[in-house]
């Protein structure tokens, strides 16, 4: 930005000030660069507005930005109505994962295996839900159940939640 006379060159938050650190650079240019280090789920949509003055008597001139963000899901959780499982007897299972922006993709896996017959759900507050109907069988006791919940935006942002299977027959 530039100007006669010279421009100061702000940022702001709202109406808060984060950084009045400008500098000049050839013909006059004001710069000033915003470092933000650490985004915090708290800074989700907030309004940057970077603000250009070279006097008291005009109105500065302004640009924006709105900070969106991608979230890492913060829980996890399998809600399992009966426990243990009968053999051969079909079972639903609920798992619910929020903080997730976007939502958090939800799979199912027993073992090492995904498990498909699921049906999902999400609200606009970003929790992800998943329901596991399951038929469970002898062979199943001792294996472990896990309800996997992933931001596929962000790499490494993989939660679970899982136990131990224990089938009667």
């Amino acid at each position: 930005m530039s100007g006669k006379p010279r421009p100061s060159l702000t940022w702001w938050r709202e109406y808060t000030l984060l950084d009045d650190d400008y500098t000049f650079i050839p013909e006059d240019v004001a710069k000033n660069t915003l470092k933000i280090t650490e985004f915090k789920c708290q800074d989700l949509l907030v309004i940057l507005t970077c603000q250009a003055s070279n006097n008291n008597i005009t109105v500065p001139s302004s640009c924006a930005v709105t900070l969106d963000l991608n979230v890492k899901p913060v829980e996890v959780k399998i809600h399992l109505y009966q426990r243990p499982l009968s053999a051969d007897s079909e079972v639903n299972m609920t798992c619910i994962s929020n903080g997730s922006r976007p939502a958090a993709k939800i799979t199912w896996w027993k073992g090492k295996k995904q498990l498909q017959h699921t049906r999902e759900s999400i609200n606009r507050v970003g929790v992800s839900t998943s329901m596991l109907t399951f038929v469970p069988s002898v062979d199943d006791n001792g294996k472990f159940l896990i309800c996997r919940a992933e931001n596929p935006l962000i790499s490494n942002s993989i939660l679970e939640d899982g136990w131990k299977l224990e089938i009667y027959s």
